[in-house]
């Protein structure tokens, strides 16, 4: 359920220099869906800036149009319809859309009885919102809480007063949570990163196109979006990786007043970001969080109990970093931890090999405080550039790196009501409003 709200003042303000400006205004000599005009009331002779929906198809000449400035629709005459000068195109509308927060109906929808409580609560009282939420993009309304002034009383909270008349329920906040990965149909897998407690974290060959899809949405959702003022620990975001500036799919570990500790699900390795290089995704960035992690976690069979050195750590990197492996799932605990084996063409036990390797090397070199042996690569701890580098979803396919202009543009376009695309109303926190209409949208 949404409202369409205007600010009195700015509202007045506006509406003089409206009636200044647009008595020189012309004709519309030509009128196409989706642009923005002026419309003539005939009753009183006043202007209102108005945006064509669609042409009437039961009456000539008519229009129907979306009221820039109080946020109704409504059918106009051709011979209306003025042109509007740029001036004016740059205002902000002064009807913002906003939605209830922690609201919802009794029963699937709401009722008409519910809407005609609305209108009389609501229509030419004062109105007091406090923002919530602000939307990503114009087409969403902003979440707020609401109170009204009601004669003969002080502000009246407008969800307690739905929730006391039987007409709505408070909704319990969802919770997002990425959807767990899956191990690979063929078993094929690419070790992407292994983690200090020896996991093998790898992606599925197969779905190297899926994860190159995802990339590329996320570039243009994420810029787009502001970072968060608050997180909590196992909340999904997108955060840019320091390397390559890139945004990856993450999750809050832990946060201070100026950066969170995240894991990059996709790769398995952990960074901390500034707070201004993450975005919190949303409930309607469904594409994004509804994709599968693509970051298998292995424990492999054998090595449980093994106490990892960073000489361990770096042996065990020669043997399958970077490189196309078959994996042979046991199980998956509670956590998502695969337990199994990984087989190369060059081991058929990889958990065996590390075996022998502990068995057959002094253990002075096995013990983490000592330096590694020069025979044996360090491991990728000892490199803050390589620890924190998500590896490449491309490395495995091409020599060339993702690039940010391989990024697919997203294209503006109107909403399902051709609300046109003018600046969004910048109201304080909490906002004194003047509510001028109502409609059920959910």
């Amino acid at each position: 359920m949404s409202f369409e709200i205007v600010s009195l003042q700015p509202f007045v303000v506006f509406c003089s220099a409206l009636e200044s400006v647009n008595k020189r205004q012309m004709r519309a000599k030509k009128i196409e869906v989706g642009h923005c005009y002026l419309a003539v009331d005939s009753t009183n002779m006043s202007f209102y800036r108005v945006c064509v929906v669609a042409a009437m198809a039961t009456l000539a000449e008519q229009y129907e149009v979306y009221f820039i400035d109080n946020g109704s629709y409504g059918p106009v005459e051709s011979h209306s319809l003025m042109e509007m000068s740029p001036a004016l195109t740059k205002i902000p509308s002064l009807a913002l859309c906003c939605s209830l927060d922690l609201v919802m109906p009794l029963d699937k929808e709401w009722s008409e009885q519910c809407l005609e409580f609305l209108s009389r609560l609501l229509l030419g009282n004062t109105v007091t919102i406090t923002i919530k939420e602000k939307p990503a993009s114009q087409d969403e309304p902003v979440l707020v809480d609401m109170a009204v002034a009601l004669p003969g009383s002080g502000p009246q909270d407008v969800l307690q007063l739905l929730v006391s008349n039987c007409f709505a329920q408070v909704a319990t906040p969802s919770v997002l949570a990425y959807k767990p990965a899956s191990p690979p149909s063929d078993g094929m897998v690419t070790v992407i990163h292994i983690n200090e407690e020896g996991v093998v974290c790898c992606q599925a060959n197969e779905s190297a196109e899926t994860l190159c899809s995802l990339m590329d949405l996320l570039q243009t959702v994420a810029k787009k979006g502001k970072h968060p003022p608050k997180l909590v620990p196992g909340q999904p975001c997108a955060a840019i990786f320091s390397v390559d500036n890139l945004w990856y799919r993450a999750r809050v570990i832990s946060m201070t007043t100026t950066t969170a500790y995240v894991n990059f699900v996709d790769y398995g390795n952990n960074e901390d970001v500034l707070l201004q290089n993450i975005y919190t995704i949303k409930s309607q960035d469904g594409d994004i969080i509804d994709k599968p992690i693509h970051c298998l976690n292995v424990q492999l069979q054998g090595l449980e109990s093994c106490d990892w050195s960073e000489e361990l750590l770096a042996y065990m990197d020669s043997l399958i970093l970077d490189r196309s492996c078959q994996l042979h799932v046991k199980e998956v605990n509670a956590e998502g931890i695969v337990k199994g084996t990984i087989s190369t063409g060059d081991y058929p036990n990889v958990a065996e090999k590390m075996m022998q390797y502990i068995n057959s090397t002094p253990p002075a070199l096995l013990d983490s405080s000592d330096t590694p042996s020069n025979s044996v690569q360090n491991h990728v701890t000892s490199s803050p550039l390589i620890q924190s580098l998500p590896h490449n979803f491309l490395d495995h396919m091409t020599s060339s790196p993702y690039l940010p202009d391989h990024v697919a543009a997203s294209s503006a376009h109107f909403s399902d009501h051709m609300i046109p695309k003018l600046p969004i109303p910048s109201l304080p926190n909490p906002t004194t409003i003047n509510d001028s209409h109502d409609d059920e949208v959910d």
